[in-house]
């Protein structure tokens, strides 16, 4: 198996895929400390840079160990932070596994995140050989519902706050 921290940085036509450490602290906690993002995304937003700073090392610490692979991402000629796309939770012999995505709500647009999601997608399966992808979207994340979609995912369940998505090979 390649380590995971092989496949840093990427690139798609119009998005930079790279470590979290390529991109200032303070963009980052920006992400991860809007009560909305994290609200969306069921967890605390951080409450000061050093929780930011904690995350990033964390991250980075599971990326070395082969147990994630996170990757912050930007415009590519521009090179400002946008979000962040982590493949997480390998289960079965590592053909499965969750995808997850943050994504600055100013920095949200069909054509940057659609291109996102196809590229993450199509990397799981070629250089991973993943078998099955999960998500758990908002229930208002009709915008990346509707990419994933395009892209062969399946609704699992519904419930007031979560959707959650599956697609399977």
């Amino acid at each position: 198996m390649i380590p995971f921290e092989a496949y840093h940085p990427m690139m798609t036509e119009h998005v930079q895929l790279n470590w979290l450490t390529a991109y200032p602290l303070k963009d980052i906690y920006a992400l991860r400390s809007n009560t909305e993002i994290a609200q969306q995304n069921d967890r605390e937003p951080d409450h000061d840079m050093k929780e930011t700073a904690y995350y990033i090392n964390h991250t980075m610490q599971t990326i070395m160990a082969n147990q994630a692979l996170t990757w912050g991402f930007s415009q590519r000629t521009t090179h400002q932070f946008i979000g962040l796309i982590e493949l997480a939770d390998f289960m079965a012999e590592r053909t499965q596994a969750t995808l997850h995505y943050e994504m600055s709500l100013d920095r949200q647009n069909t054509e940057e995140l659609n291109e996102l999601f196809q590229y993450v997608v199509a990397f799981a399966q070629r250089e991973l050989n993943l078998k099955q992808l999960s998500i758990t979207l908002s229930a208002d994340d009709h915008l990346a519902a509707s990419i994933l979609a395009t892209l062969g995912f399946k609704q699992l369940a519904v419930t007031n706050d979560n959707v959650q998505l599956q697609w399977q090979q």
